[in-house]
C-alpha cells in the first residue's frame, strides 16, 4: 500500500457540502477538511466536518495506523460509547443515530475542534 501524493487543508465552504462520515450538511463559511490525494494508483478525495476529522484522528492516532475503512471507526465508536447511550447499549432500530451522527460522541469530539 502506498501514498504516491497526498493534500490537507482547512477551506471555508464556498458552497454547502456533505460531510462523507456523518453526511451532515457543511454549511457556507464553515470550516473544513479536505483531503486529496492518491493511493495504491487511486485518486481519492474527502471532505469531512471538523468534528468527524476528530473522530478520524482520533480513530488513527489509537490504531497507529493512517489505513482505516468507516465501519472500523463506527466499530470503534460504538465500544467506546454506545455502552452510554440512552437508546440503552448500543446503537439498534430505535436509533436514528450513526455512531458519526451521535449527539453523544459528537459532543464528545466538538471539543477538540
Amino acid at each position: 500500500m502506498s501514498l504516491d501524493f497526498y493534500n490537507h487543508t482547512y477551506p471555508k465552504a464556498r458552497k454547502e457540502h456533505k460531510c462523507e462520515c456523518c453526511g451532515q450538511k457543511i454549511e457556507i463559511g464553515q470550516k473544513y477538511s479536505y483531503e486529496t490525494g492518491k493511493y495504491d494508483g487511486d485518486m481519492f478525495s474527502r471532505k469531512l466536518c471538523l468534528v468527524c476529522e476528530n473522530i478520524l484522528q482520533g480513530y488513527c492516532s489509537k490504531e497507529s495506523d493512517e489505513e482505516f475503512t468507516w465501519d472500523e471507526v463506527s466499530d470503534w465508536l460504538h465500544d467506546l460509547y454506545c455502552h452510554d447511550c440512552e437508546h440503552g447499549g448500543g446503537h439498534n432500530d430505535d436509533c436514528e443515530n450513526t455512531e458519526c451522527s451521535c449527539p453523544i460522541i459528537r459532543e464528545h469530539f466538538k471539543g477538540k475542534e
